[in-house]
């Protein structure tokens, strides 16, 4: 029989593992031992055992062990023990025959797990892990598409429908649905916590999930009971918290491909790399001392943001004649214009970098030759807010970034520390130019593409906002 999990407690402080995240006792677990594996609970069945292949038979012959032979093709162990999530997820990209639209190694494209740090960095995923909304807006950056359901919004029985819907999917292309697991690894026996898991196959007579491990070095694969699997879903991430874990449907995001113009074609195949872009220029933004107007208005002693109404007033929406476009169609008003040029061209307070360089040059480091897409992105982007970012950006020279700068400033229309660095007589304009942007409806297909590409900057922000600063440096 196998030991209970309280007897196999190392005489050294173990590693925890809470959502993927690696405590400080792994120095100490270095110096004092290490440790090869650990047996399952006597409820777990290991997946090359007798009974696990029993299981597996059985399953295949119901036809519900489709999301296995894709997941199999790229089962990997995680390199780090808080990479959890980041492995899951490579894994299940991979098998849903996402590109990364940026190179790997050479000429290859090919997910890893270094690549996933567009939403938060590496070494912050390493200290934290990965929460469930964080894996969730991780997986719409490659271009996925994400069900996220917490335990304690759904039941069992809307978990076990959605496995068996995933595992009964027919192979091949048709299979493009992947189910995740977030839970706690004590309440299935198992020393740890938080945990991902790709689930692998199901099998309904005996109410059991296919779990592919991910921390190879620790678990085989295994079989748990579908209830068990739900208890340990449900369990709150913190005692004091009401939030738990829960499971994610991923699929890969199809474009129409009789429908598809050589424009988005073309803006599909480099938004990857222009969100690692957007990610590093966002974190500058995030580490960025300068105050814009607020530091403008606290020079002169007045109140955050009164310096961008006070000029807003004086300009009283005049036009700027550096706008490109039709002359009976304003773009923005000297107060906007005066804002976005101190946000992109201001140096930030760790150097003299600012904004606009930090974009230009993560875009060369990408490979991305702006000025020849920049001719296919236009149509793209033919808005006021574009015109705009243009005023600013061209004399300056860094026109070729302008496209990238535009999608930044559309997302951040409604990123509530934008608003305020820039002052609320700005920000209310910017948001209306914000909005007649997106209502554009000349070429529907291309305003939904746009519309994705922006929430998905949006979501950066908003988690990268969270990450300390120490952690965003360039």
């Amino acid at each position: 029989a196998r030991a209970p999990p309280s007897a196999l407690r190392a005489p050294f402080p173990a590693l925890s593992l809470a959502g993927g995240r690696a405590s400080s006792s792994l120095a100490p677990m270095a110096a004092s031992g290490a440790f090869y594996r650990r047996p399952l609970a006597d409820d777990l069945i290991p997946f090359s055992s007798p009974e696990g292949r029993r299981l597996f038979k059985e399953a295949m012959e119901l036809r519900c062990m489709e999301s296995y032979w894709p997941l199999a093709e790229h089962f990997q162990c995680q390199a780090h023990p808080a990479f959890c999530g980041v492995t899951t997820l490579t894994m299940v990209l991979n098998s849903l025959g996402i590109d990364p639209g940026r190179p790997w190694k050479g000429p290859w494209r090919w997910f890893t797990e270094e690549m996933l740090d567009c939403c938060k960095p590496m070494p912050e995923i390493v200290r934290s892990g990965l929460s469930l909304r964080e894996f969730a807006t991780l997986a719409r950056c490659q271009d996925a598409r994400v069900d996220l359901v917490y335990a304690r919004d759904s039941g069992r029985d809307a978990f076990r429908a959605a496995v068996d819907r995933v595992c009964r999917a027919p192979g091949g292309e048709g299979n493009d649905e992947r189910l995740v697991v977030s839970f706690d690894r004590q309440k299935i026996g198992q020393t740890g916590s938080g945990h991902y898991s790709p689930v692998a196959g199901y099998h309904p007579g005996e109410d059991r999930l296919l779990i592919l491990d991910t921390a190879r070095f620790k678990y085989p694969p295994f079989w748990v009971r579908t209830d068990m699997m739900w208890e340990a879903m449900a369990a709150r991430v913190q005692p004091e918290w009401p939030l738990t874990r829960g499971w994610m449907v991923i699929r890969k995001q199809r474009l129409p491909p009789c429908h598809c113009p050589s424009t988005i074609s073309s803006f599909a195949k480099v938004t990857p790399r222009f969100r690692l872009c957007w990610s590093r220029a966002l974190k500058h933004f995030l580490v960025s001392n300068s105050l814009l107007a607020q530091g403008e208005a606290a020079a002169r002693g007045g109140a955050p943001g009164e310096a961008a109404e006070a000029a807003a007033r004086a300009a009283d929406g005049a036009r700027d004649p550096c706008c490109e476009g039709p002359p009976d169609q304003p773009c923005c008003t000297h107060a906007l214009q005066t804002q976005l040029t101190a946000l992109f061209l201001s140096p930030s307070g760790n150097g003299n970098t600012c904004l606009a360089m930090t974009l230009s040059g993560e875009a060369s480091r990408q490979g991305l030759q702006m000025g020849r897409l920049a001719e296919q992105l236009k149509p793209l982007l033919q808005t006021d807010t574009r015109r705009c970012v243009h005023a600013v950006l061209a004399p300056a020279g860094h026109g070729d970034i302008v496209d990238l700068a535009t999608i930044i400033v559309l997302a951040a229309a409604s990123y509530t520390p934008f608003q305020e660095k820039i002052g609320r007589q700005a920000a209310a304009e910017l948001a209306q130019m914000h909005a007649r942007d997106m209502a554009a409806d000349a070429s529907p297909l291309l305003h939904e593409i746009l519309q994705f590409e922006v929430n998905k900057v949006s979501d950066q922000m908003g988690l990268l906002g969270q990450v300390p600063d120490e952690c965003l440096m360039l």
